[in-house]
């Protein structure tokens, strides 16, 4: 990754989208909502400095195009209607219960759940009392096996709820 920076006025929404259409490869789907963006932003207001990182080999000419015909104050996004806005509470509120739990409760589930909240010293120590032979082995694969689908779960809830609220503050333009 190498830095570039641009001093001027800039939308960071706006300028995202105009750089991902202008450098599609920079925003891998890998599906399953999983979707890597291959370049970061920075905007430093007070004075005026956008620095991007972007992949070793952008075109810089191409990335000065972009920022010389980019206008912060176009509309990309339509405004939101009230039924969006409620369809996508609704659709929080269908969260499990869980997706609801302060910061503090789901960090506490978290670290008491998975593999019993023990350390790994403790997991260690239980595996090496406990996994004797290819069947005790089995049970505990199938144990930690269990406890990785539980994380994807939990993970998964996470950034779709993320994308809701997302979808609360903006919509894009179809």
């Amino acid at each position: 990754m190498k830095l570039l920076q641009y001093v001027g006025t800039f939308d960071l929404v706006i300028l995202r989208d105009q750089l991902l259409a202008a450098f599609p490869a920079w925003r891998v789907d890998y599906g399953n909502g999983v979707i890597i963006e291959y370049f970061g932003m920075a905007y430093d207001e007070t004075n005026s400095i956008l620095t991007l990182m972007v992949p070793n080999d952008a075109d810089e000419q191409m990335v000065q195009q972009v920022i010389d015909g980019h206008d912060p104050s176009a509309q990309l996004y339509l405004p939101l209607s009230w039924q969006d806005i409620l369809g996508a509470r609704q659709a929080f509120l269908n969260l499990p219960n869980w997706a609801t739990w302060t910061p503090e409760e789901a960090e506490a589930f978290v670290n008491a759940d998975i593999l019993s909240g023990m350390t790994k010293v403790e997991i260690e120590g239980w595996i090496e009392t406990n996994v004797t032979n290819l069947d005790t082995a089995k049970t505990a694969l199938k144990l930690v096996g269990g406890e990785i689908v539980d994380l994807r779960l939990i993970c998964s809830k996470m950034a779709y709820s993320i994308m809701l609220l997302r979808n609360v503050a903006i919509r894009r333009r179809v």
